[in-house]
């Protein structure tokens, strides 16, 4: 039994979420790719309990795995790099740029993909 739509955002809103509402079809594009994880990031414990409270089916892998801290970190971390990504991306557009600034805005983005790496072994 799929839960419908209604039921998700009810249960959403009423679990004080801070979205009413998660897209569940996006075409695949880099910028709302950005988006949906942000938005799937702070609501990962309130879907898990609205598939025990709402959609009350076998979901019980699926709920063990949203509420692992190794799944919340590895999730906060994809965000996070996936956020990196698109602003480096965004940076590297557009007309005017010099080779300077390119190289400038590549550097900037190692040496914080360099400290998330260095956060994310600590952490793990």
């Amino acid at each position: 039994m799929r839960p419908k739509h209604k039921e998700s955002r009810e249960h959403l809103e009423g679990m004080g979420a801070d979205f009413g509402d998660l897209t569940l079809h996006n075409e695949v594009r880099w910028l709302p790719a950005v988006v949906a994880l942000e938005r799937f990031f702070r609501v990962a414990k309130l879907i898990s309990n609205f598939l025990e409270n709402v959609v009350k089916s076998d979901f019980k892998e699926m709920e063990q795995k949203l509420e692992s801290a190794n799944f919340s970190e590895e999730l906060a971390y994809l965000t996070d790099m996936t956020q990196h990504i698109n602003e480096l991306n965004l940076k590297l557009q557009g007309k005017d740029r010099t080779t300077a600034d390119l190289v400038g805005h590549v550097k900037s983005f190692r040496s914080i993909e360099g400290f998330l790496n260095w956060v994310w072994e600590l952490v793990t």
